[in-house]
């Protein structure tokens, strides 16, 4: 049990109680969606240069707040330091399990084009080298 635990005990009486009744501390668990998946995949500099990010239900989020760059939208979403209760959990549709992509991101912001084809390249998976074929010579 480190100093966070500790703080996160002090402050949350329902997680002291649970500790002082189990002996067992439960660390919160991190917060997961598409959109966090999609952002921590882009580079931090990308994260910075894609701006007026809307939240929006085709993104998994019921929510209209809009975020200035994408660095901001994924500290919401996903922060260093969580504290007890994160408010995008709440406005989180549970239910959306699709995979974005970069596309579906630049329908509710501004990406730029370059940006949008680095992470293609990156999301490409190297084709496997063919062994060569045996024409039965032998040397």
């Amino acid at each position: 049990m480190n100093s966070k635990d500790l703080n996160r005990l002090i402050s949350n009486p329902v997680a002291m109680m649970k500790f002082q009744a189990t002996g067992k501390f439960e660390r919160p668990e991190k917060p997961s969606s598409p959109l966090i998946t999609l952002l921590m995949s882009l580079h931090p500099r990308e994260r910075l240069r894609i701006l007026d990010v809307q939240m929006h239900p085709d993104l998994g989020y019921r929510s209209g707040l809009s975020f200035v760059t994408a660095g901001l939208a994924l500290n919401w979403l996903f922060p260093a330091n969580p504290p007890a209760f994160i408010p995008s959990e709440s406005h989180k549709d549970q239910r959306f399990k699709t995979e974005l992509t970069i596309h579906d991101l630049a329908k509710h912001a501004k990406v730029p084009q370059d940006i949008i084809e680095s992470w293609e390249r990156r999301q490409q998976r190297p084709a496997r080298p063919q062994k060569p074929q045996d024409d039965g010579f032998c040397i």
